[in-house]
């Protein structure tokens, strides 16, 4: 949607700021087209690179990393994708935000808790801590939310028993999309080719 409102935008000439065509692509894709999508999924196609959310402030203030090198030592492999309809989901968070859902409550919590730990841990490049915080959220997705998907938790399994440090679903959508896993360098070679013929790598 990012990328159609800029096409508009330019081709119209109306000379709309980024910000101004963020806000306008995630209102279009969210309120009008009601999907299931948050900012963050807007601010990776325009700014790129690590963000953070700070939303201790209204609007929320996007913080860019300095250093997009801190997996260092790292591989990032992202595995799936299984389609599958994730309306149903986002249905039933939007019930849970509505009715004032313990679980819900309980989650958005760990999240609030959760980020601006994850962010220092990226900051001081605490690759433990950074793993933590990511199998925590994943952790909280299914015990507060009460949402699984067999399809994320056995890639999740298969990831981490190959040497994964650290794997979680990409954004809250339990019915389609993919999981990430971070492994370490030294072990990435023989993780790829144990997981071939298991799972599907997105390049």
């Amino acid at each position: 949607m990012y990328a159609i409102t800029m096409a508009i935008n330019n081709y119209n000439s109306l000379f709309c700021s980024k910000d101004d065509i963020e806000q306008i692509a995630y209102y279009a894709e969210h309120e009008i087209l009601n999907i299931l999508v948050g900012k963050t999924d807007t601010y990776a196609v325009s700014r790129r690179g690590i963000l953070f959310q700070d939303h201790s402030v209204v609007p929320p203030k996007i913080i860019p990393y300095p250093n997009n090198d801190f997996l260092n030592g790292y591989t990032l492999f992202i595995m799936g994708s299984y389609p599958s309809s994730y309306k149903e989901v986002g249905l039933i968070i939007r019930q849970k935000y509505a009715s004032g859902d313990k679980g819900f409550k309980d989650y958005k919590e760990k999240v609030n808790d959760a980020l601006p730990r994850l962010w220092n841990y990226i900051l001081d490049e605490n690759m433990p801590g950074i793993s933590r915080s990511i199998n925590d959220l994943y952790a909280s997705i299914k015990d507060d939310l009460n949402i699984h998907n067999p399809d994320y938790d056995l890639l999740r399994v298969i990831a981490c028993d190959n040497g994964a440090i650290a794997a979680k679903n990409i954004g809250l959508r339990m019915r389609g999309g993919s999981v990430y896993a971070i492994v370490p360098d030294d072990v990435s070679y023989e993780f790829q080719e144990r997981l071939n013929k298991k799972v599907n790598f997105i390049n």
